[in-house]
């Protein structure tokens, strides 16, 4: 009995929501490489080396607002994106979208980013999200993908309990374990779903439970409360356990060039680590501020377990502060890895190519979900059909 229930509940939650289920997956597997294919792009930007000095922030910003300027409505440069490599291009972000690349040498103007490749992934991250719906229709596209996330993460739950073959013998564990051939039309769709369904259900659960930290307040609630933290919270000051001032004392003079301060302080290890750092956001600093912001990130943009924020000196370029991962609060902390987790990029690219293999495959599994429920409606129809043609009086002749 309990498992007729199970059945048809996960039946019905696969109807009502395998179509959006299957369009997140789709759209999952699509946006995989999202971040390399942004990198790749800007690589082809890269410039020659040569033997002349690199600018130094204040350059960069100035070549930046002429060119912004030129080119965008209204261009205040904000941040300034630093890259390893001679002829590596600087990035200069003025907003959540305008940005300028430049020649790291003489601030030439190299380009201001990459409309239709950041158009399509920003289509299709706009699907996964919330139905690539405008203004107040978001709110109600990410209640209807939050809603069709927690059906699923239901459905690989109660997934196994529906596998587990009524007769517990190998030979029959072995005809929903691994893919079968020669099978009818029915039968290859019923192994493959059983298939796929046992052996990603534990990736799926895991990309499924932490989308919903990002979807629901209330989730994050109990991420804080597994940390130990009361939910709603303020977080505790990081700036208690960061690393301030820890042997880069230097002398009192004025620094030759904050670029080449900032990247030195990102060059020296820390503690253990010792990771050559791969991208360095600095905060521009305003007149008359007296530090400069910068993070470092030492792995992939998915991987906040490899970043720290360093404080420099304006003036003598002297590292003041340093907060790693490890000084945030445990809270933070684990809804920074829990937004990575479910993409994959906290493990790097190989952790990526299994999410997007995941995703891909989670289309098919959806795909002969739905297969399976439309064979068994037309079977029900086909059934109904022929006990109408067989009732007494069907022919419409009545007795004799």
């Amino acid at each position: 009995m309990i498992r007729k229930v199970l059945f048809w509940t996960h039946l019905a939650a696969g109807l009502a929501a395998g179509g959006v289920i299957l369009m997140m997956s789709a759209t999952g597997a699509v946006l995989t490489y999202e971040a390399q294919w942004i990198r790749w792009a800007e690589s082809r930007m890269a410039v020659a080396p040569r033997d002349d000095e690199f600018l130094d922030l204040d350059e960069i910003r100035a070549r930046a607002n002429e060119a912004g300027g030129a080119r965008f409505e209204s261009f205040t440069p904000i941040s300034v994106t630093l890259r390893p490599g001679a002829g590596a291009p600087v990035r200069v972000s003025g907003g959540r979208s305008d940005r300028v690349y430049l020649d790291p040498y003489d601030g030439r103007l190299l380009g201001t980013g990459f409309p239709r490749l950041e158009g399509f992934l920003e289509s299709v991250r706009g699907w996964h999200r919330w139905f690539n719906l405008e203004g107040a229709g978001r709110r109600r596209g990410r209640a209807w993908t939050g809603a069709a996330n927690l059906i699923f993460l239901f459905m690989l739950c109660s997934g196994p309990f529906l596998w587990i073959p009524r007769t517990r013998t190998w030979t029959h564990f072995k005809q929903v374990l691994f893919f079968r051939r020669g099978l009818s039309p029915k039968a290859r769709d019923f192994n493959w779903h059983n298939v796929l369904g046992i052996w990603l259900a534990l990736p799926l659960m895991v990309i499924a439970a932490s989308a919903s930290v990002t979807s629901y307040a209330w989730a994050g609630d109990i991420v804080a409360w597994a940390a130990g933290e009361e939910p709603g919270a303020r977080p505790p000051d990081m700036g208690s356990t960061a690393t301030i001032g820890a042997g880069f004392t230097g002398a009192d003079s004025p620094v030759a060039s904050l670029r080449d301060a900032v990247v030195a302080a990102a060059d020296r290890s820390v503690g253990d680590r010792v990771l050559p750092w791969r991208e360095i956001d600095v905060t521009l600093p305003s007149v008359g501020d007296s530090t400069v912001s910068a993070l470092v990130r030492r792995g992939g943009p998915g991987q906040p377990q490899l970043q720290e924020a360093l404080t420099v000196d304006v003036r003598t370029g002297q590292l003041l502060e340093r907060v790693g991962f490890e000084n945030q609060p445990r809270a933070r902390r684990y809804r920074s890895l829990l937004r990575f987790v479910h993409t994959g990029e906290y493990w790097g690219p190989r952790g990526q190519t299994v999410a997007g293999l995941v995703s891909l495959a989670a289309v098919l599994l959806g795909l002969t979900g739905i297969s399976l429920a439309l064979r068994r409606f037309v079977g029900f129809l086909r059934r109904r059909r022929t006990r109408r043609e067989q009732a007494p009086g069907a022919s419409g002749q009545g007795p004799s």
